[in-house]
Order: C-alpha cells, then sequence, then structure tokens
C-alpha cells in the first residue's frame, strides 16, 4: 500500500523568514502585472515588470520558472512583431483580428511559484505527464531477513507492490494492489484474494489523484497548497508550504488529509514531509528525500529515510524505470 512516510525534524526558522517571504511577494505581484499588462498590449511596460520579477529570483538565487520564463519571450516576441510592423499595419480594424482565449498564467500566491520551480528541477509538467509508469525495485535486509520489493505505478493511480521475504527455510509472499475501483491484497500464509476495508476503498480512490507526482497539476486535482515560509529542515534550507488535499475516512467519518513539505530553496527539490494519522493516535510519519537521479525526462529520488513510530529506515531504490503502455504487462486486478 502507497503509505506516507515522513520523517519528523524539529525546524529552526530563519531570522529573515519575513523578508525572504516578502521578496517572494515582490516576484509575484511583478509577474502578475507583467501578465495583465501583456494581455492589454501593453508589451513594453509588461517586459520591464517581467524582467525586474526574474532580477529579484536572481539576487535571491532562483532561477526562474518556466512559467515566468515562459512569459517573458511572449513579450519578446510581441515587441519584435512592433518593431517590424509597418504603420498601415497599426491602421487596421480590431474586428478583423480574431485572437483566442488567452491561459491565465499569473500567480496567485508563494506556494505556486515554489512548486513550479520544483517541478521544473524535476523535468517539468510536460515530462511527467507523459509518462504513462514507473516501476521501481529496491532490497533491505537486516538480522539475516532479505525482503525484496518491487512496485508498479501508472499514472492513472492503479498500482502493484510484491514483496518477497525470505530467512533461511522461511519464505513469505505479499501483494498489495488497487486497480482503479478496489484495493486487495493476498498473503502465502493466507488462501484467496482479500479486500481492503471500506474506508480504505474510499481512501484508494481519493490518493489515486495524485498520480505518479501529486505536485503536478495539484490544483486540477483539487488539492490546495500555502506558503508557510522558510525553515531548516535535515540541514538544509528550505521553504515550507502546508498541502491540503481531499479529505479521507475513518470509521466512516471524513478525516483531514494535510502534510507539510520542505523544499530545498538551492536546488528546488523536495527533500521532507510530514504526515499526521489523525486517525491513529495522532501519530506522526515522516519521511526525507535525497539522491536525486535522472530516469527519462524526469529527476527521481533514490534514497528515502523512513521513520514510523521512531523505528527509522532507509530505502535505496536499485532500480527505476519509465513505462510504456506496451511494457506494462501485470494485471492489477485480483482475478
Amino acid at each position: 500500500m502507497i503509505q506516507k512516510l515522513i520523517l519528523l525534524v524539529l525546524p529552526l526558522f530563519l531570522a529573515f523568514n519575513l523578508f525572504a517571504q516578502g521578496s517572494v511577494s515582490d516576484v509575484l505581484d511583478l509577474t502578475n502585472e507583467a501578465q495583465t499588462l501583456y494581455e492589454q498590449k501593453q508589451y513594453k511596460k509588461a517586459f520591464v515588470k517581467i524582467n525586474n520579477a526574474i532580477s529579484i529570483l536572481e539576487g535571491l538565487e532562483m532561477d526562474a520558472p518556466s512559467r515566468v520564463l515562459d512569459l517573458k519571450e511572449k513579450i519578446k516576441t510581441e515587441l519584435d512583431k512592433q518593431k517590424s510592423t509597418t504603420v498601415q499595419s497599426d491602421k487596421r480594424e480590431p474586428t478583423a483580428i480574431k485572437t483566442s482565449p488567452k491561459k491565465n498564467t499569473s500567480y496567485t500566491d508563494s506556494a505556486q511559484l515554489i512548486i513550479d520551480k520544483y517541478i521544473d528541477a524535476t523535468g517539468g509538467t510536460a515530462a511527467w505527464n507523459n509518462i504513462y509508469g514507473l516501476n521501481r525495485k529496491w532490497k533491505s535486509e537486516s538480522n539475516g531477513i532479505i525482503v525484496i520489493l518491487e512496485m508498479t505505478h501508472l499514472k492513472n493511480g492503479n498500482y502493484i507492490i510484491t514483496s518477497e521475504t525470505s530467512s533461511g527455510d522461511y519464505d513469505f509472499k505479499y501483494t498489495f494492489a488497487y486497480d482503479g475501483y478496489k484495493s486487495w491484497y493476498k498473503m502465502s500464509s493466507v488462501d484467496g484474494i482479500k479486500y481492503s476495508e471500506e474506508d480504505e476503498q474510499k481512501n484508494q480512490k481519493i490518493r489515486s489523484k495524485d498520480g505518479l507526482n501529486p505536485y503536478v497539476d495539484y490544483k486540477e486535482k483539487g488539492t490546495k497548497i500555502t506558503y508557510v515560509g522558510t525553515e531548516y529542515f535535515n540541514n538544509q534550507e528550505c521553504y515550507k508550504l502546508k498541502v491540503k488535499r481531499d479529505s479521507l475516512y475513518s470509521k466512516g467519518k471524513r478525516i483531514p488529509n494535510e502534510t507539510q513539505i520542505w523544499i530545498n530553496k538551492q536546488t528546488n527539490l523536495l527533500v521532507g514531509e510530514e504526515y499526521q494519522m489523525t486517525s491513529a493516535k495522532n501519530e506522526v510519519y515522516t519521511y526525507t528525500y535525497s539522491d536525486y537521479r535522472w530516469v527519462g525526462n524526469v529527476r527521481i529520488p533514490f534514497v528515502t529515510a523512513n521513520n514510523i513510530k521512531d523505528n527509522d529506515i532507509l530505502t535505496t531504490y536499485e532500480e527505476i524505470t519509465v513505462l510504456t503502455p506496451s511494457e506494462v504487462t501485470i494485471n492489477f486486478s485480483p482475478h
């Protein structure tokens, strides 16, 4: 089962937190103003605004996200057109010009800017959306017990996890899957297929919306993200964000589904998450990410440090591969 495993760290607030937040806010204001001026065809003013936004980001040692750079390129294109336009062409009737609706690329909050930079740092929205699925393989060994695991995860939310545990003459196999309709599992020590309880069935349907990366097109998934401030996480200076997804079910009742995440200010990579189990004694599950590597056109962490009930678990993936539809031959359904 896909679980939110998070490493709990006591964060240290930066003394210049408010200043950092104000600087990011300036970038957002300038970007929004540039977008508005662009839509009003005031391209020269828009070009000044977007350049000022990029200059602030450079001062903060932050790369401009693709959405900001795309807006700058669109403005520059219009300015180049103006330079080559004759006086006669300027006299054309406005009714003769047909334009398609413009997509609103304005920033509404600091969180959107930070998430955009994270997505860019891991390959970009298009690269993630072009992936059909991922396959992960890893192994752990402790006190003579060896566990081999493999997970196939599709962008529609379907997944299957298989594990094989061996120790001497003992061998145990376990499979857990979600096929888009129901979550099910089977164990080598128990006959037949077992189905998850009703609450977990509903929760799997909700979680499936996350796809391969929950932060790609997060607003379309109904996720709300707010900027908290800057903070140190695992000795790294980070942006701290609060993530609120659709509520889950526990004992027939809806419960909050909230996460705190940390994104490294220098690399723009997600390095930590914290998830509180409100349904089970308010236990905090934590995890950190490291050793990002390119897998095809996207960047994925190969090392995850988990902390569950004060137990530390280090997972190192041996192999992660991108899957095409023809490469997915596994059956996600129990029959």
